[in-house]
Parts: C-alpha cells; sequence; structure tokens
C-alpha cells in the first residue's frame, strides 16, 4: 500500500502538542463527527484539523470549521461518506492548521530529496546515437537497456552514455540495438508538490525522519507567527531538531551513485 499525504501528515501531527485521539460515540453525519468524551470549550477546535483514521472515511482529512461543546459535535467540509459511531479519529487545534502541515511536508521533502526516480519513457532505435532526455529528467545515473519487448525485459545496464544539455549520447556503436526496445533511466529529481490527502509520497525516506522533519518546518512557522510568546512550542522545535537529526543517521535517505562510464572501442 503506497504511503500517502496524510500518512505523512498525521504522523507528524501525532508528534505535536494538543493532538488528541478519540472514538466516536454517535452517528454523525457527511459534515459531522460526534464524541460524547470531548471536553474543549465551544469553538476551541475551530480551524484545526480532523483525522479521520478507521471507518470509510479513513485516510482523509479535513479542516474542523465548527465545534459544539454542548453536542460534543465536531464540523468539517461535506465528505464522501458519514462519520459513523465507532470510528477513530483523531483532532489538532488551529495551532498549526491543516495547509500548514501540508507546506511544511512540501518543505521537508525538498530538504531531504532528491530522490532515485525512474522513467522508462525512451524507445531504442537502431540507427540513433543521441537521444533528448524526457521532459523532466536530469542527472541521470544509470541507463538500462531492455532484452525483450514484454515484461519481465530482462534489463541491462549499459556504460557508454554520457549525458550533455539534456540529451542522452552513447558512443559509437554501443547505442542500444533492439530497435523499439525500452530504455530506461534512472536520476535524481526533487519530489513532486503535495497538496492533497491521496498523494502518493515516496518511501525512499523512512516516516520517522520525514515527520520529525516535518514538524521542524511546522514548529518554525508556529513560532515565526506568536514568537517567544509559546515556550513550549519553543522546547518542541529544539526537540524536533534533535530527533531528526538522529532519524537521519538511524535510517539515511537512500543515494544512488552515477554508474562509471566505460571507454567504448
Amino acid at each position: 500500500m503506497a504511503r500517502t499525504a496524510n500518512d505523512c501528515i498525521l504522523a507528524t501531527a501525532r508528534l505535536l502538542k494538543n493532538y488528541r485521539e478519540g472514538t466516536s460515540t454517535s452517528a454523525g453525519s457527511t459534515t459531522t463527527l460526534i464524541d460524547s468524551n470531548l471536553t474543549y470549550p465551544g469553538g476551541y477546535l475551530v480551524g484545526g484539523t480532523i483525522f479521520f483514521i478507521s471507518g470509510t472515511l479513513a485516510g482523509k482529512s479535513a479542516v474542523i470549521t465548527a465545534y459544539n461543546a454542548e453536542t460534543y459535535t465536531v464540523g468539517f467540509a461535506t465528505q464522501t461518506a458519514a462519520a459513523a459511531s465507532g470510528i477513530v479519529y483523531g483532532v489538532i487545534p488551529p495551532d498549526i492548521p491543516r495547509g500548514v502541515l501540508i507546506s511544511s511536508l512540501n518543505h521537508a521533502l525538498l530538504e531531504l530529496g532528491p530522490f532515485i526516480t525512474v522513467d522508462d519513457t525512451l524507445d531504442a532505435d537502431t540507427d540513433v546515437e543521441e537521444y533528448t532526455l524526457p521532459t523532466g529528467v536530469s542527472n541521470v545515473l544509470r541507463v538500462e537497456e531492455a532484452q525483450t519487448d514484454s515484461e519481465p525485459y530482462q534489463w541491462k545496464r549499459n556504460f557508454f552514455w554520457r549525458e550533455i544539455n539534456g540529451e542522452l549520447i552513447f558512443d559509437p556503436d554501443k547505442a542500444p540495438s533492439n530497435d523499439g526496445y525500452a530504455i530506461r533511466l534512472w536520476y535524481a529529481a526533487p519530489h513532486g508538490a503535495i497538496d492533497a490527502d491521496a498523494d502518493d509520497v515516496t518511501e525512499q525516506v523512512s516516516m520517522t525522519l520525514l515527520a520529525w522533519t516535518t514538524a521542524v518546518y511546522a514548529l518554525l512557522w508556529r513560532l515565526n507567527r506568536v514568537g517567544n510568546d509559546d515556550q513550549i512550542a519553543a522546547e518542541m522545535l529544539n526537540n524536533a531538531k534533535q530527533e531528526a537529526l538522529m532519524a537521519k543517521m538511524r535510517t539515511p535517505v537512500r543515494r544512488m551513485n552515477r554508474d562509471p562510464k566505460l571507454t567504448g572501442y
């Protein structure tokens, strides 16, 4: 199962102060969740985030638009299904809004990248030794040529190439020779922007490292907004930096060296 943006911001939210998980005690609707165990004062959660952890809505999150302390009801934008009784959910107050969690995740991915990426859209042409790289492909690390025209392709590495100004250039008589067979390129690239719960997030970085790095950016946003008035946030920021550093040492991001270039004769 792919890792999603929601998985990542939920993991980050769980590291922040005032995050709480609970279970709905009555049937809600497509815009409400009810939990009689909630003890927040009226309006306290407005602007915060609710995460749906189990049930039909699992894997989604929403900005909290209303909270009624008398009916223990959390309100949010219309969802694709009702928040039934007995579903596990999480909430975090508006100290760090959902939008900040998303932008902080994007900052963390930029910091921890670039990541190993694969493109196999090029096809070999027996009369061609120079190929224009596909859009977005650069910093090529490895070139492989298919040995069959269908899976599993039996990929074979080619060591006789160089990358110049967006072109992949093979040495004379060393270009892929199986006409129409795929060419697979491995390259380093920044992560694509994340903006929705279901967006895929690379698994080349551990969740622990990604969550703590995201927390660092989220807490920086919080402190830039309130200054030194939130001492707990300042302490949490220092802790998040230390945890992110330790996670980076324990589970470094996977990297890939460029294949050596051999001389063709």
